[in-house]
């Protein structure tokens, strides 16, 4: 795919998971990045608590930082009491995700380097930047210019960032990082899906972290390249830690895999040829009975 053609499918991806569900009109411009990211889908709706409850670790001179930063980009558009209160709510849900992730990985895989693909406005380092964790570093690595410029913004003074082709090079990594996955395999066109699994094939990271529903598709699966390149499963949840879709935690292991798993395997890879959601749904099965399997 030429390039022009790979951007636009990018910019079109964030006019439609960002601004149309936005109470922002404008076009994309670079002094309101961060305030698209933070507001889109706040349009016309509310923002419920779900059975599962955030702990507040966030520190409220930490959220004004982020939030002073929106109000000056937004004051041109006007925004509403109930707009500004929805958007600080929109921070503290990401700020005290990111702040779970951070843990739930510094208790999983202490000591590890983090390569967070799709950051997005680099929420999670500013977070890591904040607080104290047995984590070596974080790297935020994304192929939309969008978040990109937003990264930018959040973190002046922390250029921990890999943009597009820098994002497939080894040499970037270390061997005991753990890779977060959080952005969906819909921005991506297949050339980059290859290369994102052929990175991992490369660099064996200790752990890697997959939150999110789209992540697979009829040719690529990251969650089958794990099973099937000695990766175990050591936690399934339906959003926890975050609130990205089913998670799932992937351990590198000694040991070998079985004959029984491999051959279920190549046969729930088989059945994706044919229909995605089989596979996606077989998949799901496996990790709620992988202790029975």
């Amino acid at each position: 795919m030429l390039a022009k053609d790979k951007n636009k499918k990018r910019w079109k991806y964030i006019y439609e998971s960002r601004l149309n569900n936005s109470f922002i009109k404008d076009d994309i411009k670079n002094d309101i990045l961060l305030l698209n990211w933070f507001g889109f889908s706040l349009k016309e709706k509310q923002i419920f608590d779900t059975k599962y409850k955030y702990l507040e670790f966030h520190k409220k001179t930490q959220i004004s930082y982020i939030f002073n930063i929106l109000i000056q980009e937004g004051k041109s558009l006007n925004l509403t009491l109930r707009d500004k209160v929805r958007i600080l709510k929109k921070i503290k849900s990401y700020y005290n995700g990111s702040y779970i992730i951070l843990k739930f990985i510094e208790k999983r895989f202490s000591n590890s380097h983090i390569i967070d693909f799709g950051a997005g406005c680099g929420i999670i380092n500013y977070v890591y930047k904040k607080n104290n964790f047995k984590i070596k570093t974080v790297f935020s690595c994304d192929i939309i210019e969008f978040c990109k410029l937003s990264f930018k913004k959040l973190n002046k003074d922390y250029d921990k960032y890999l943009f597009d082709d820098e994002i497939y090079d080894s040499s970037n990594y270390h061997k005991d990082s753990v890779f977060l996955f959080r952005w969906s395999y819909d921005e991506m066109v297949d050339t980059d899906k290859l290369k994102v699994l052929n990175l991992l094939r490369n660099n064996r990271p200790k752990g890697i972290i997959i939150s999110g529903e789209k992540h697979s598709d009829k040719n690529h699966d990251i969650d089958l390249f794990c099973l099937m390149n000695n990766y175990e499963i050591i936690q399934f949840n339906s959003t926890y830690p975050l609130n990205h879709g089913p998670t799932r935690v992937y351990r590198l292991s000694v040991n070998k895999l079985s004959f029984k798993r491999k051959c279920f395997f190549y046969f729930v890879k088989f059945m994706g040829k044919f229909s995605t959601n089989l596979k996606k749904n077989l998949l799901y099965i496996y990790f709620s009975l992988s202790d029975k399997i």
